[in-house]
């Protein structure tokens, strides 16, 4: 797991943005640590899960605290409020890439990130928002002059935009205001 995230049922959801959180004010993390949650405070939580191959693959998301009364035969429970179709994977954060590094003439960098290195470039979206990233390199491919790596890349941010981490998606590599690379999902 990417940190300490408090579990939870996401069968028990109370609307498509809620979920239960705890009845009482604490209830113990990932890691084994006591959580005592308080009105707003931002939560990581998370669910057991497989994926089609029988893999742990544990659905998550990020929301905030929110202790109220659900009516009825419930009393008054944390609950957990997340951004709109904010459940994902874990799998679904960190994605492989192709990353096309430009040439120094290009505006591009003189060396690359070695291998097993940790690389933090942004990209700019559509909308103009700018999002940290964070790359591992995996595998540096410099055959016949070409400068390409491959890599593992995830958002710096929980909050970040993870879904358009897809299949063939194109973004360009920035650091401050020069365009480097472009990189492909894989």
């Amino acid at each position: 797991m990417d940190k300490a995230r408090i579990y939870v049922d996401f069968n028990e959801l109370v609307d498509d943005n809620i979920v239960l959180l705890s009845k009482s004010d604490t209830k113990i993390d990932s890691k084994g640590n006591i959580v005592t949650f308080y009105e707003g405070m931002p939560i990581s939580v998370y669910s057991d899960d497989i994926d089609e191959n029988g893999e742990i693959d544990n659905l998550i998301a990020e929301g905030i605290a929110r202790k109220q009364n659900l009516g009825g035969n419930w009393q008054e429970m944390w609950c957990c409020h997340m951004e709109p179709n904010s459940i994902m994977h874990e799998s679904d954060k960190i994605k492989k890439a192709r990353i096309y590094w430009f040439s120094e003439e290009e505006g591009g960098r003189k060396e690359l990130p070695k291998k097993g290195q940790y690389y933090y470039p942004t990209i700019e979206l559509a909308d103009e928002s700018t999002w940290s990233l964070v790359i591992k390199v995996d595998k540096l491919n410099q055959v016949k002059g070409e400068r390409v790596t491959n890599g593992k890349v995830h958002f710096l941010f929980d909050h970040a935009p993870h879904n358009i981490l897809r299949s063939s998606a194109e973004f360009i590599l920035c650091e401050g205001p020069h365009k480097v690379a472009a990189m492909v999902i894989l």
